[in-house]
């Protein structure tokens, strides 16, 4: 494909699901009984959204996987944070 989809020059964020072995920031989802599988060893990882017990241990942010309200706050201050927005 020659021609993009999109102007990437317009774009403040891109959601997407998989590409989880790429380099960038990423929210890892734990399902429960579950552990995480690329946290803590990729650094990409910013935090996770999970209902995963033992997350309260974890050196990221822990999200709560069913409030998707407050995930979209962190990413927004993440962002800010960033200088994204």
């Amino acid at each position: 494909m020659d021609t993009p989809l999109f102007d990437q020059d317009e774009l403040d964020i891109i959601l997407v699901e998989g590409f989880s072995d790429q380099a960038f920031p990423k929210i890892e989802l734990v399902r429960p009984g579950r552990e995480p599988v690329r946290y803590p060893h990729d650094p990409g990882v910013i935090a996770l959204a999970t209902d995963w017990v033992e997350a309260g241990q974890a050196t990221v942010p822990v999200l709560d996987i069913n409030d998707p309200a407050a995930v979209a706050r962190f990413v927004l201050a993440w962002m800010d944070l960033a200088g994204l927005q």
